[in-house]
């Protein structure tokens, strides 16, 4: 592990006593307080840490190690509580008018050293507590404090933070399942923890276990499989008419051109919350790591509408986004998008056996380059003397956005209605997310906090849902007429966070 301004217990301690022999004005972290005596302050170290490092959903110990700025810990706080649930409010440099919040003094090797207060003794102390880091003002912080443990575990009010920022992800204690006191996302405090001095707190201190809120998903090409020898996934073979009749059989190619996540959320529980009743898989909890795999998601509006141009992300790049379980009830098969967990959409282009972008038009069934349906329908409307630049394509049917009309001089042809254009060959696939398999073998899709997720696309069907420049208001279903899916290897992997960066301001 690697940490920014390391200090030792005993020059912590050293300091310590020089500014209360002192009585010299201090501030730290941004928050002031007086000075009651060294024999009247009370310390607690805690030991931050990420998970038992030995346990993974997977259980063959497979982890995504989070890069140092998706570990980075830049800023974070405590609060504590009563046995009930109520804030314990404490007292002392580390706070800010006397709330249950408290800001640590220093970091070391993953220890956060805390003054808790001068009210705070062996006979009267908190017995729990949780942490949040990175929401990256202190005023944040402050705002959560004076809540109830459950009302702080309900919080979703944090719905305009992004998923990732500046100041790294947003982190909050972990959440699991326990037998007789239901779901835990806090830490025990026992007498021992409560010391009066660095040196004690030092060999007493309490472990809270972090986890990030936001999920990571990538999209991969999985090499030589389904491919030709040009890097292009072979997605179909068709026979393509010409204006007079003929058919020709071609093979078509989809390259990849980038993806993005769609039918995100916008906000999440600030603590994992889990109803264990309606978890549709097991072995979703795991005590022994201080983990649980499934979540329950705020109600909310669904983030749906993409622009092509913003399909951009590269195959083996990642994206990040709040957990979504609010649908994960699917079909058996990978690429069925009727849900509304979490997906992505893969952009594409679809080519010739040499690299060549395809304008096609599908029409009843049968395949036309587009060059040859203005041919055949400018003969047709120009009783065969024609201008084929007097044809034009509209997407004008709400929700099918994939059909277009054909107009001809600026008048509407209801004959040639209900055509598919694949303008330039730029088309799309939809590959939901599976999180899991429930006990029939059917996926559970949806993304859940500090998971990573590993798309390896093996194959491309079809020639995708066609569409071209513009915005969309949200992705379709597939077309039963177009009968295309990606089908694709799912790596579901805990998303390690033992070697992070803790850089926080003494």
């Amino acid at each position: 592990m690697k940490y920014h301004k390391i200090l030792s217990v005993a020059v912590l301690f050293f300091s310590l006593v020089c500014m209360l022999g002192s009585c010299a004005d201090s501030e730290m972290n941004d928050f002031s307080g007086d000075m009651e005596g060294e024999q009247s302050q009370s310390f607690m170290l805690v030991s931050v840490s990420t998970g038992d490092g030995s346990f993974s959903r997977s259980g063959d110990e497979e982890f995504d190690s989070g890069s140092d700025w998706e570990s980075r810990i830049d800023d974070l706080a405590f609060y504590f509580f009563r046995e009930d649930g109520s804030p314990f409010v404490m007292t002392g440099l580390s706070t800010h008018s006397d709330s249950n919040c408290v800001f640590p003094l220093t970091s070391s090797d993953g220890k956060m050293l805390l003054m808790v207060g001068g009210n705070v003794s062996k006979a009267n102390y908190p017995r729990r507590v949780v942490a949040v880091a990175n929401l990256g003002f202190n005023a944040a912080y402050l705002k959560l404090s004076g809540r109830n443990l459950r009302d702080l575990q309900g919080e979703s009010s944090l719905a305009n933070l992004p998923v990732s920022q500046e100041n790294g992800f947003i982190m909050t204690s972990s959440t699991w399942h326990d037998s007789a006191k239901g779901n835990v996302f806090w830490s025990e405090i026992n007498s021992a923890n409560i010391c009066g001095s660095p040196v004690e707190a030092n060999d007493n201190p309490v472990r809270v276990n972090l986890e990030r809120l936001s999920a990571k998903v990538a999209v991969f090409a999985k090499p030589d499989a389904g491919k030709g020898d040009d890097g292009r996934f072979i997605i179909a073979s068709r026979p393509v008419v010409d204006k007079d009749g003929n058919s020709v059989q071609k093979i078509f190619h989809a390259e990849i051109l980038g993806w993005d996540l769609n039918a995100t959320t916008e906000k999440s529980y600030l603590f994992k919350r889990v109803d264990q009743k309606n978890v549709p898989f097991t072995g979703w909890n795991y005590p022994g790591a201080f983990r649980s795999y499934w979540a329950e998601t705020p109600d909310q509006e669904l983030s749906k509408s993409f622009c092509w141009e913003g399909l951009s992300r590269s195959v083996g790049k990642y994206a990040y986004c709040y957990e979504n379980t609010l649908d994960h009830a699917g079909g058996s098969d990978f690429q069925d998008a009727a849900t509304d967990a979490t997906k992505v959409l893969i952009k594409a282009r679809v080519t010739d056996s040499e690299g060549n972008p395809q304008d096609l038009i599908s029409f009843s069934g049968t395949l036309y380059s587009t060059d040859d349906f203005r041919r055949k329908v400018a003969l047709y409307a120009g009783g065969g003397s024609g201008d084929e630049d007097n044809v034009e394509f509209k997407r004008e049917i709400p929700g099918k956005l994939h059909i277009v009309s054909t107009y001809y001089n600026g008048e509407k042809l209801p004959e040639f209605d209900n055509i598919r254009h694949w303008d330039k060959g730029i088309c799309y696939y939809v590959a939901n997310i599976r999180h899991a398999y429930d006990g029939n073998g059917k996926s559970v899709y949806g993304v859940v906090r500090n998971h990573a997720y590993h798309i390896n696309i093996t194959s491309i069907a079809g020639l995708g849902t066609p569409g071209g420049p513009g915005d969309h208001p949200t992705p379709e279903n597939p077309d039963p007429e177009l009968s295309s899916y990606v089908t694709a290897e799912v790596k579901v992997l805990d998303w390690h966070l033992l070697d992070y960066e803790v850089d926080v301001e003494s």
